[in-house]
């Protein structure tokens, strides 16, 4: 068994993979329209070949998706996840589902991640709170154990 170090990913690195992806995205849709306008010339047919299926996909919307997909990643990639709180989790995800995201570039990754250490001790005491809430016995549930011991 072969060991081989898992390579590191920058903010840098991120941007520039999801600039290329984007550009070869564009591309790729440039050359489905020429492809549909190849053919229906060749078939002497007006309405072309691609279909109805594709045409609801455009470079637009797949594009959004791949940039909430890659803020997802990069909520994974810092874990936060499983350093903020419940309520925090479901308002960020739905931020990222809802495309209120940045586009991303070097600085907004550099930016939010900045931005998440700055927060992190306010993230680690709002989870802290939250589990001692959970652990301490409900009031009604401490008195009743109070009077059993009495009795």
């Amino acid at each position: 068994m072969t060991k081989q170090m898992v390579p590191r990913h920058t903010a840098e690195s991120m941007a520039q993979a999801y600039h290329t992806a984007c550009q070869l995205l564009k591309e790729a849709f440039q050359n489905i329209q020429k492809a549909d306008k190849v053919l229906a010339a060749g078939y002497n047919h007006e309405r072309g070949f691609l279909p109805y299926s594709l045409s609801k996909y455009s470079y637009t919307y797949l594009k959004d998706d791949i940039k909430k997909a890659c803020w997802q990643r990069i909520v994974d990639l810092l874990e936060l996840p499983h350093i903020i709180s419940s309520k925090k989790k479901q308002q960020l995800y739905q931020q990222i589902e809802n495309g209120d995201v940045p586009e991303i570039t070097t600085e907004n990754i550099l930016h939010f991640c900045m931005d998440t250490y700055s927060k992190l001790p306010d993230y680690v005491n709002e989870t802290i709170e939250k589990v001692t809430k959970w652990l301490q016995p409900h009031p009604m549930e401490y008195l009743k154990n109070k009077r059993e011991k009495q009795v």
